[in-house]
């Protein structure tokens, strides 16, 4: 007298009804998603690096990674913006934090 589990997939909206309960699979995240975020905390991680240095040769090193970094992530982002992704809450999110 076990009751039948019925699924019924709908392709359109990517989600699957389990009897009265929905779920709905997150996107998947890409490699230019996660690019995204490590490029900006990169980049500031760099800007501090640049502002604590000792001689200016070495800060200004700092300071071309940086600008490095932000265009990378910059990249990324147009590319996430091309997929579809946009610049929503979940375009920035990653797997490690």
């Amino acid at each position: 007298m076990g009751a039948s589990l019925t699924l019924h997939f709908r392709p359109r909206d990517m989600s699957v009804m389990t009897d009265d309960i929905v779920k709905v699979r997150q996107p998947r995240i890409t490699l230019d998603g996660q690019l995204v975020s490590y490029c900006e905390r990169e980049a500031l991680r760099l800007d501090a690096l640049a502002a604590r240095a000792r001689w200016g040769w070495v800060a200004r090193r700092y300071e071309r990674k940086a600008a490095r970094a932000r265009a990378q992530g910059e990249r990324s982002r147009l590319r996430e913006t091309a997929r579809g992704r946009g610049d929503g809450p979940d375009a920035s999110a990653d797997s490690f934090g």
